[in-house]
């Protein structure tokens, strides 16, 4: 005889993409205005990578057992 344990798993936050900035086709990518946009675009992809992040950890501690 077998058993299937079965969980209940809750739907952790799913981070939405950031919008990100484009780049001033008519400036040189080292103009200020591009670097600018290119240091948000960066700290906005390293905040999603964060918030993605939080949401396996939600998941992995459902796994252990935790909420």
């Amino acid at each position: 005889m077998s058993y299937t344990l079965r969980r209940t798993v809750t739907a952790c936050p799913r981070p939405a993409p950031p919008a990100l900035p484009a780049l001033d086709a008519g400036k040189r990518i080292e103009h200020p205005a591009n670097l600018a946009r290119l240091t948000l675009a960066v700290d906005l992809m390293a905040s999603h990578i964060a918030d993605q992040d939080a949401a396996l950890d939600c998941y992995e501690r459902q796994a252990e057992g935790g909420s």
